[in-house]
């Protein structure tokens, strides 16, 4: 029974349809797997620079398990990073680690950052994402060397910091959470959230983007967006030159 000009569009619709299904499937899964080739290491412990242990990986898994219990992070996003149910606080901080790095940089010249002129403050802020996104991680030993700009503030405010910023109604979604008036907890939330800093400045190996594809943003640390426009339009465009194709072809055949 030969079938009817209707039926022969349908069919060649239905495959259409497919095919762009299973392109945007591919790309997707080609999203992924790029983005989880080079994951952010979980150390097994985070030193500072003389080699004294700052925490470990059960550190950073607790810290991040808190959050969660007490509704800050919502999911993972198709990049592997949590979503936060509050204001970004990584986005919050590393303007913080910056404006300290400027600081300790600015010290010879004897006056603060803000008081330098021009050209030393253009000069220090060309320098900074070169000392931030160097990348500490030890694969051989699985550890993570912490710099002083990141140490430093870990070991004197980071506390006092996240109690402030997570006490705030404005950044808790269910009120002030219960680990802020725990020094353990607060101790674990404040090491997961500057080891995920870390994650967000540090370039991955043979690339010029964090594992985070420099997110969030912040042009004092180096985290300017990463151009995958190609990419995308690459892939763009072989999906609608693959559709066309087909279509064609089944139009030929008729």
């Amino acid at each position: 029974m030969t079938n009817s000009p209707l039926q022969r569009r349908r069919r060649i619709w239905s495959l259409v349809i497919s095919a762009v299904a299973l392109i945007g499937f591919a790309t997707v899964a080609f999203s992924a797997y790029r983005s989880y080739r080079v994951a952010p290491p979980v150390p097994q412990t985070v030193y500072d620079v003389s080699g004294m242990k700052l925490f470990n990986a059960e550190d950073i898994e607790a810290g991040e398990r808190i959050l969660r219990e007490n509704g800050l992070i919502s999911g993972r996003s198709i990049l592997g990073l949590p979503q936060f149910s509050c204001p970004d606080p990584i986005a919050f901080y590393l303007p913080k680690l910056a404006a300290g790095l400027g600081e300790k940089l600015a010290r010879p010249k004897g006056v603060p950052f803000a008081q330098l002129s021009e050209d030393d403050r253009l000069s220090i802020e060309q320098m900074m994402p070169q000392t931030m996104r160097v990348n500490t991680y030890d694969a051989l030993n699985d550890r993570i060397v912490f710099l002083p700009f990141h140490t430093e503030p870990l070991l004197t405010e980071s506390k006092e910091i996240w109690r402030a910023f997570f006490s705030d109604p404005a950044n808790s979604p269910s009120g002030a959470p219960a680990f802020v008036s725990d020094p353990e907890k607060l101790g674990q939330v404040a090491d997961y959230l500057a080891w995920l800093a870390w994650a967000s400045i540090t370039d991955r190996p043979d690339a010029s983007y964090s594992y985070t594809d420099n997110y969030p943003a912040c042009t004092l640390v180096g985290n300017d967006p990463v151009d995958f426009t190609g990419l995308w339009l690459g892939l763009s465009i072989f999906s609608v030159l693959f559709v066309i194709g087909i279509v064609g072809f089944f139009k030929a055949g008729r």
